[in-house]
């Protein structure tokens, strides 16, 4: 088997994990036990790009900075299913600061987000 199938064929796998892991469902409301602030700050990441001309496979090395604003992140928890189901949310200053641990939080679709916040250039 030659390489290029063999990482296509890794590749599919690892899509596949992320997206049964993905499938999971995730609380939308419950009891706040963590909030968490994250100052905004930037990274360079360097991201290899493969590409092919059907002869020979190239992998280049892309920089990219990523820009992260302040985050605020509330942690929720609730007793469901005999379990307890957790979930984290990244809000507004503004609910951030209104809401204390122990406090109940719901998701707001248009002011919270699920995952982390952030803006991707070239460099």
């Amino acid at each position: 088997m030659s390489k290029v199938k063999i990482l296509t064929l890794i590749i599919i796998l690892i899509i596949g994990i992320l997206t049964l892991t993905g499938c999971a469902s995730k609380i939308s409301s419950g009891e706040v036990y963590q909030k968490e602030f994250k100052e905004a700050h930037n990274e360079v990441s360097i991201i290899p790009v493969i590409t092919s001309n059907g002869k020979t496979t190239y992998t280049r090395m892309i920089p990219y900075i990523y820009y992260y604003p302040d985050r605020y992140i509330i942690y929720i928890k609730k007793f469901e299913d005999n379990e307890w189901k957790t979930a984290s949310y990244y809000t507004t200053k503004e609910a951030y600061e209104s809401i204390n641990i122990e406090d109940q939080f719901e998701y707001v679709k248009d002011r919270d987000l699920t995952e982390e916040p952030y803006t991707r250039e070239k460099e």
